[in-house]
């Protein structure tokens, strides 16, 4: 609406025109804000009990990534190349919106998706672990490198595989591990 209005940059602060009468505004309407609170608003929705076919269409396009499990992870939506619109729009919201309120305990970290952990450039995700219960830091004995990757997010840190591995099987002594 802004860029009809102006046709181009803004020549007005946006903030002015929102504003109330009051503060010195013209009450125009956000119309970014509430596509975002749109959006957001399905969520309610997508975390109720009941089955719908878009939940279950959401669920395949994320299942590569652990399904919905994604929307519980700390990620990145511009690793996720989701090919419809308004599901791409939702997780980027979702995205800024947990970031936004939800409070970092590093001893829980959710290890799977996480947006500084990469192999070769890739958030990571093991279905095998992910299906054994193992999604926390704390159960790799990762939380040490977790915390230091929070304290220092402008490194840029690679976790090769074969470290998983190896304190997955020292943890669990599992032998059976693909990917």
């Amino acid at each position: 609406m802004f860029k009809f209005l102006w046709r181009g940059q803004d020549r007005v602060v946006r903030t002015a025109m929102i504003n109330s009468y009051e503060n010195g505004g013209l009450r125009v309407l956000d119309f970014e804000t509430l596509v975002k609170s749109v959006r957001l608003s399905w969520f309610k929705r997508l975390f109720a009990s009941e089955n719908a076919g878009w939940k279950c269409y959401l669920a395949h396009l994320l299942k590569p990534f652990g399904g919905l499990f994604l929307l519980y992870c700390d990620y990145d939506p511009k690793d996720y190349n989701i090919s419809n619109q308004f599901y791409a729009e939702l997780i980027q919201f979702w995205a800024e919106f947990r970031g936004a309120f939800s409070e970092k305990d590093n001893n829980s970290s959710i290890i799977w998706n996480y947006k500084n952990i990469r192999i070769d450039g890739k958030p990571v995700f093991y279905k095998k672990f992910y299906e054994k219960n193992i999604s926390f830091s704390s159960q790799l004995g990762l939380q040490k490198i977790i915390y230091y990757y929070v304290k220092n997010t402008t490194l840029n840190c690679i976790l090769h595989r074969r470290i998983i591995f190896f304190i997955f099987f020292i943890r669990s002594g599992s032998s059976s591990l693909e990917k």
